[in-house]
């Protein structure tokens, strides 16, 4: 769970504005804290892969792409198997009702996702075992090779909608832990600048960090005078 108020955005500006603002008094700063710079090189590293995640973050809306994609090649398979299963029933009712069982499929049209995958796959090793006995029922090579391909496609986009969900997930919980890592820097680093200049009231509002607008206003308080943090 995030512990920071601000937006991605937001605590990557107000990062790098206190970072240029820490080099700016870097000379002043170092007498009261000799090793800044250590942790200015920690503050910006954490800046920088923060905002590594937040590009990455925005790359795996590919996943949106991908479940409207299978959605449709699920609805394309469906009207494929029940052709395919109407031309069965019409061959082979009369004559071998068990193969005709074989393709049947309860409920297809209410399929969806695993359901649905389990049953095509099944359907599709029953065709594939079946070749002569479709080719029979006026079903072409050229319609199960259409239906083959849509197969292979489909299962082919289902893994890559797996991949990109587990992805997503693991990238949003590390990004979770990083902005409260960069959130809890960025307030260390606020404190010390506010310390440095303790008797200067133009550069120790410099290091007040403001709750919501990028500007402060009259209306937005302080945002961090109540956080414990952890150095």
């Amino acid at each position: 769970m995030k512990k920071g108020i601000f937006k991605d955005a937001e605590i990557c500006n107000k990062s790098r504005d206190i970072y240029y603002l820490l080099l700016r008094d870097l000379e002043e700063i170092i007498k009261f804290i000799p090793d800044i710079n250590i942790m200015i090189n920690k503050f910006v590293q954490i800046i920088t892969e923060y905002e590594k995640l937040t590009r990455d973050q925005a790359n795996l809306n590919i996943v949106m792409e991908l479940v409207e994609r299978k959605r449709v090649q699920i609805e394309e398979l469906k009207l494929i198997m029940k052709r395919i299963i109407l031309r069965i029933e019409i061959q082979y009712s009369d004559t071998d009702m068990n193969f005709v069982d074989n393709f049947k499929i309860k409920n297809i049209s209410q399929l969806h996702n695993v359901r649905f995958y389990d049953a095509l796959t099944k359907f599709h090793s029953i065709c594939k075992q079946n070749i002569e006995k479709l080719n029979s029922a006026h079903i072409s090579n050229d319609e199960l090779a259409v239906f083959y391909l849509k197969f292979q496609q489909f299962v082919e986009n289902y893994t890559a909608v797996d991949i990109e969900k587990k992805t997503r997930k693991n990238s949003t919980q590390i990004r979770t832990q990083k902005y409260n890592e960069l959130y809890a820097c960025l307030v260390q680093m606020s404190k010390i600048g506010k310390m440095v200049w303790a008797n200067n009231p133009t550069f120790y509002n410099h290091y007040i960090l403001y709750e919501g607008k990028y500007k402060p206003r009259k209306k937005n308080k302080p945002v961090e005078e109540d956080i414990e943090v952890v150095g």
